[in-house]
């Protein structure tokens, strides 16, 4: 009988061993995934500003015929483009 509670608290001993490397693995993973989707966020969040604010200007362009807006419409086009470029391998 001594031998049976013996080998159950030596499986679970073993159980628990298992379950924490697991959730050391999973862990790991979690990290790598959320490090690469919060920089693809990140740059996401940056380019669809950047690119709200150009068609701001665009259309600001387009109603008033002002040539600082077309300027700003390009300034802020090379801005989008940036990280673009950046990203490529």
């Amino acid at each position: 009988m001594a031998f049976g509670y013996a080998l159950i608290m030596l499986m679970v001993v073993f159980m628990g061993i298992y379950v924490t490397l697991k959730v050391d693995q999973l862990t790991g993973i979690n990290y790598l995934v959320a490090r690469v989707d919060g920089a693809m966020i990140s740059m996401g969040e940056q380019l669809l500003e950047s690119l709200l604010s150009q068609a701001g200007f665009e259309m600001k362009y387009l109603i008033s015929g002002d040539q600082d807006f077309h300027k700003e419409f390009y300034s802020k086009r090379a801005l989008f483009e940036e990280p673009l470029r950046s990203s490529q391998p």
